[in-house]
């Protein structure tokens, strides 16, 4: 069973190289263009305005609402990194890795020393299996930062050759975790690559000790029940998925991440009430109706199948609590 939800990190990982090594990425960052969604209410609305409105939303839960908002701040004004950055973080927490990578290179092409928005894409860059490319953002991440002026040098010295540049890496983050051992950011960081060489205990240990920094983090929670799932560990998955969404009881990704530990788990009843819920705030993901199908499949519940097609939640209220 895959698990899909470093925020996510995938199990099942490319085995080609995306080819791009870091004199590459600044003309990768920033070109992808944004879709943005058509007969949006906040359109025209004073970009500033507009943001404050949709980090509201964010704040609230209310994901959809916030992506619209902050999609019409950024039309006012395609510069506003911080804009960007926000609605790719929403995108993400929608579980919608592709447009949140389009949404932070915009970012990041606005202002190239964005910290969160160099971070954030190279976890979506993660889990859109472009692995040498996130490794990169890593990389810019850390060396825009004056704590780790003193690993300059080595990250002078990284091998061009993509495998040893890779390991090299991780060395570099380990010397950054000895440099700022309060920095769960940099354990973030960490943890993602030791994910990526599928090294899950010592990912595990990144995000345990990052979630002690900052317990009020569900980010942090879904990104250690997404490990813990990627190492087979489907029920302490479940208890670190439940602590995300008691901090953030609408965040979509935690939601689907959930219902696939109960998948792997074979609790089929549990698994359906959690895409079901996730499709009941965002009904337009079309891969959560795939895992929802899929569940019906195993089930051997053709009835329910059969309604997939509608994408209508409210079809299933009579067999499913969501």
């Amino acid at each position: 069973q895959e698990s899909r939800g470093l925020g996510d990190v995938y199990k099942r990982q490319s085995t080609q190289s995306t080819g791009t090594e870091m004199s590459e990425l600044d003309n990768t960052i920033g070109l992808s263009e944004y879709e943005f969604q058509n007969h949006n209410a906040y359109d025209g609305y004073n970009k500033f305005d507009v943001f404050e409105i949709g980090l509201k939303f964010y704040e609230d839960g209310n994901i959809p609402e916030s992506i619209l908002a902050f999609e019409a701040s950024v039309k006012q004004d395609p510069n506003f990194s911080r804009a960007w950055q926000y609605l790719g973080k929403a995108q993400a927490e929608n579980d919608e890795d592709n447009l949140a990578i389009r949404a932070l290179t915009k970012a990041v092409a606005a202002d190239p020393k964005n910290l969160d928005a160099l971070l954030n894409l190279g976890v979506s860059y993660t889990n859109d299996l472009s692995k040498d490319l996130a490794t990169e953002c890593f990389i810019k991440w850390l060396e825009a930062q004056d704590y780790y002026l003193p690993l300059e040098k080595q990250i002078g010295e990284l091998p061009d050759d993509l495998t040893l540049r890779f390991a090299a890496v991780i060395d570099l983050f380990v010397n950054a975790a000895k440099i700022k051992a309060d920095d769960p950011d940099v354990l973030v960081v960490l943890g993602v690559l030791y994910n990526l060489s599928y090294e899950y205990s010592k990912a595990i240990d990144c995000f345990k000790n990052a979630v002690m920094l900052r317990p009020d983090d569900y980010l942090l929670w879904n990104k250690l029940g997404a490990t813990q799932a990627n190492g087979c560990d489907n029920n302490n998955a479940l208890e670190a998925y439940h602590c995300a969404l008691k901090i953030k009881p609408t965040f979509i990704r935690g939601i689907t991440n959930l219902g696939i530990s109960y998948l792997a788990l074979k609790d089929y009843v549990e698994a359906a009430n959690c895409f079901l819920k996730a499709l009941s705030i965002n009904p337009k993901s079309q891969h959560i109706w795939n895992y929802l199908n899929h569940v019906f499949i195993l089930s051997e519940r053709n009835d329910l199948s059969e309604k997939i097609v509608f994408h209508d939640v409210s079809l299933f209220r009579e067999d499913f609590v969501f």
